[in-house]
């Protein structure tokens, strides 16, 4: 998503009817990363010596905060976690996947599978089946 910005200044050369390019471009930031929260090569390096990687690292769900998320039973990531698609067919499976934005039949696309607040995988939601595409160790 965006804009393509070696595209936009060919764009605006050939409507000022002359030549453009960029020189330079440098991204500071996508979505949630910014250079700001970003640690050096040369940080990171003396950091995994001396202290666990956990205290810098962002949970995985901060790269995926765009992408549905569906928080599952236990007994469910249990099954999503060994590679078992899910299927919702009550009610209540329905009920709980509109409560999270999802409408069964007229979504079918990338599904954050969450438990317990965790992200356990990235899923593919077709139907009324879950299948899992990445599971993550938790």
């Amino acid at each position: 998503k965006g804009t393509y910005v070696r595209s936009l200044a060919r764009d605006i050369a050939i409507e000022l009817n002359t030549f453009g390019y960029v020189t330079s471009l440098r991204r500071c930031s996508v979505g949630y990363f910014s250079e700001k929260n970003a640690i050096t090569l040369a940080k990171l390096e003396k950091i995994v010596q001396c202290q666990p990687l956990e205290e810098f690292l962002l949970p995985v769900a901060t790269a995926l905060d765009d992408i549905l998320a569906l928080p599952l039973t236990v007994q469910e990531a249990a099954r999503l976690s060994n590679g078992q698609s899910l299927r919702f067919l009550s009610i209540q499976d329905r009920d709980r996947l509109a409560a999270n934005g999802i409408v069964l039949g007229q979504y079918t696309g990338s599904v954050l599978a969450m438990v317990n607040g965790k992200a356990l995988a990235m899923t593919e939601l077709n139907g009324v089946n879950l299948k899992p595409l990445r599971v993550f160790n938790l």
